[in-house]
């Protein structure tokens, strides 16, 4: 064999220097990287939360967050001093954690170096002296690290399970980050002690997370808690709405037809929730009457929360009477409770994730502790404290006569990739798809309301997928409703074709022609109306329905299928691609949907409506520019985000206003005022002169 050149002989030298440099330093090096990846990395709802901590964080939050870091950076110097022992130059890698918290800091929030710097200075000092007493008895310092990081750890622990919401959300999401990585590096250190035990233990659990039969399934309320309540399918649920409602003699005098919506509200976090929340409760402040004319809202992920919020809290508190026609309620901010909106969904999970499914993860094969999405459920129904309609079973969370609508939750199936509509109804707005607790998974037991938004919403990696037991042997694994359709538009307009399917009956019954199907009383029937301006067909105990659709999502440039720009230089990865194309096309897939419904209650000759539109299209979407306000995809939205969310999703001023055309924020803001003064003319059937409303927008 040839000798090795000197050239040769180098690179050796260094790869070997390199390789044992870092396998002594393991731990140190892997944390490191973590905090680095992270940085660059620059997360949007990280960015979000590190920008708003200086204001809105807590003094214990502002004084405890760089703590953990400065202490495992202590621990990992003591223990791998004598492995082999450490240089000075090895407490500036075991600080690498806060020279990157101080640059996050640097770059998203600058008055958090008045805490970063003297932390960081801390950090050092204290790396420095742990390096030196271990020196002089490395057997003591090990003792004293491993007590004391098991010690923390048990109490971490324990505090967590005992107020698995209080307690993270006291420490704040940045403390419970840097805690949990800063126990992931104090393991690591003491693993690499002991290469053999931690290898078989690895082994262990890789067996245990290949072969276990997964998480916990999601609580059911079982018959003897909840009697099992019959669900009635869409049609016959939309029939005892209809003839309920309290303001019927209003369009009957007026001779118009009866308007009924239905929403949807996209997936998207914590900023799609508060999008949804946003524009239906902005509605019900312009229109008090709102409520009792929304059948139903679909959600989908972050829009199943913010449609659950609304229903529990605001349309709840609509009192169902005579129509009232729309009016400016002059400060949106009073008419509309945002709290909700601020309050700290992610740490409770993140805490989960990091102490007690580290700590399950120490018991292979049994499944000790909650897993996030049950966390995250318990958290979302405390988005409104005390009130009772956030977890009802879902079955009992809708009543006919009252002015809170249908509300159904889209998830994905895992094992067929189809989608799971969970509803109060048998079967709504599930053409071709199934249905749950009612319809073609009909079970006796029935699930809470904020289990059922939350199931739309398990995106990975912070919360895991939901295992739902839907018979006594049987159980479907189910994923965030976005895999499928991130819009929520396709259930919707399944939902409006059921509806439209009654009327059809209705009418074929009406004229003496057999029908099946459950038509409640064909002699007085619902017949659908295309235009609301024009008369309506108010004879005998029949009832004229004019449909409208409010999809409330991202706002995007452009219809789908144009290019508008040239893409010279497009990035392309082996590894990257197919991801990139998953997430891509589940976008694309919720913006082909709106754009389907947008067709289908447009005219013919101008199906993409780029002429504007009018009151008799039907079609009012809410959108908003998530790009341009930096909207973090996540589970916390600092108050300020909210506020910028409420200007842009109620300004009714906006209409009509001449506005910066180079703004996309103000021209989506015009949009928005415009369309909300159009659906406001729905409720105005008398034509009223002062009542809010406009016949048409876009149009010369």
């Amino acid at each position: 064999m040839a000798a090795l050149s000197s050239a040769e002989r180098l690179i050796v030298t260094v790869v070997s220097t390199v390789m044992q440099f870092t396998m002594s330093r393991f731990p140190m090096v892997a944390v490191s990287i973590l905090y680095l990846t992270i940085l660059v990395a620059a997360p949007g709802q990280l960015t979000h939360i590190v920008a708003n901590f200086s204001t809105e964080a807590t003094f214990l939050q502002w004084m405890t967050f760089m703590v953990p870091p400065a202490l495992a950076s202590a621990g990992l110097v003591a223990l791998l001093q004598s492995h082999p022992p450490l240089r000075r130059s090895d407490v500036v890698l075991a600080c690498v954690p806060s020279f990157a918290l101080c640059a996050m800091a640097a770059i998203w929030a600058p008055r958090l170096l008045l805490v970063g710097l003297p932390s960081l200075l801390l950090t050092m000092v204290g790396a420095t002296a742990m390096r030196q007493f271990a020196r002089r008895d490395s057997r003591k310092a090990y003792k004293i690290v491993i007590r004391s990081t098991f010690a923390c750890f048990a109490a971490v622990l324990i505090a967590t399970l005992l107020s698995p919401i209080g307690f993270p959300v006291t420490i704040g999401p940045m403390t419970v980050m840097t805690l949990g990585l800063s126990f992931i590096g104090l393991f690591l250190g003491i693993a690499t002690l002991h290469p053999g035990l931690a290898g078989a233990y690895f082994v262990t659990c890789l067996l245990a997370a290949t072969l276990s039969p997964g998480n916990r399934p999601v609580p059911l309320f079982e018959p003897e808690v909840v009697p099992l309540r019959n669900a009635p399918s869409a049609g016959a649920a939309f029939e005892a709405w209809l003839k309920s409602r309290p303001d019927l003699g209003a369009y009957k005098k007026a001779g118009r037809p009866y308007p009924v919506i239905i929403a949807s509200a996209e997936g998207g976090g914590i900023y799609a929730a508060a999008h949804a929340y946003l524009a239906l409760s902005a509605m019900q402040a312009i229109c008090p009457s709102f409520p009792v004319h929304l059948f139903a809202t679909v959600g989908v992920s972050g829009g199943s929360i913010g449609t659950l919020l609304y229903s529990a809290t605001t349309a709840s508190r609509s009192e169902t009477g005579d129509l009232v026609n729309c009016q400016s309620p002059g400060s949106i901010d009073q008419a509309i409770d945002t709290r909700p909106l601020a309050t700290d969904l992610i740490s409770p999970p993140l805490a989960n994730l990091l102490f007690a499914q580290v700590a399950d993860f120490l018991v292979p094969f049994v499944h000790v502790f909650p897993d996030s999405g049950e966390i995250l459920a318990k958290a979302i129904a405390g988005m409104a404290p005390g009130n009772s309609h956030m977890s009802e079973p879902l079955r009992a969370s809708w009543n006919p006569s009252a002015s809170r609508p249908v509300t159904l939750f889209v998830t994905t199936d895992v094992s067929e990739g189809n989608r799971v509509v969970i509803s109060p109804l048998d079967g709504a707005g599930a053409i071709g798809a199934a249905s749950f607790p009612s319809g073609s998974i009909t079970s006796p037991r029935d699930i809470a309301s904020n289990e059922a938004a939350f199931i739309s919403a398990r995106f990975p990696w912070l919360t895991a997928t939901a295992r739902l037991q839907v018979s006594d042997n049987s159980f479907r694994i189910l994923a965030d409703g976005g895999y499928y359709e991130n819009s929520g538009a396709d259930t919707a307009m399944d939902l409006i074709a059921q509806i439209r399917e009654l009327a059809r009956l209705h009418a074929e019954c009406a004229k003496g022609k057999p029908v099946l199907g459950d038509l409640g009383s064909c002699s007085c029937p619902v017949r659908m109306e295309t235009s609301f301006r024009s008369s309506a067909n108010w004879v005998g105990c029949g009832i004229p329905v004019f449909l409208a659709f409010m999809p409330i999502s991202e706002a995007r440039e452009g219809l789908p299928g144009y290019t508008y720009e040239d893409t010279p230089d497009p990035s392309q990865s082996w590894l990257g691609d197919p991801l990139t194309t998953m997430l891509q096309a589940r976008s694309a897939r919720g913006v082909l949907a709106i754009d389907r419904a947008r067709a289908a209650f447009a005219s013919p000759q101008d199906r993409e409506m780029a002429q504007g539109s009018d009151v008799d299209n039907g079609f009012f979407p809410h959108v908003l520019p998530v790009s341009d306000l930096r909207l973090p995809v996540g589970w916390l939205l600092s108050p300020a985000s909210v506020a910028d969310m409420l200007a842009i999703s109620a300004n009714l001023e906006a209409c009509g206003k001449e506005h910066d055309s180079n703004s996309s924020i103000a021209t989506w803001t015009a949009g928005n005022g415009c369309r909300m003064k159009m659906l406001a003319t729905l409720f105005n059937p008398a034509e009223v002169p002062r009542a809010l409303g406009i016949k048409a927008h876009g149009r010369d």
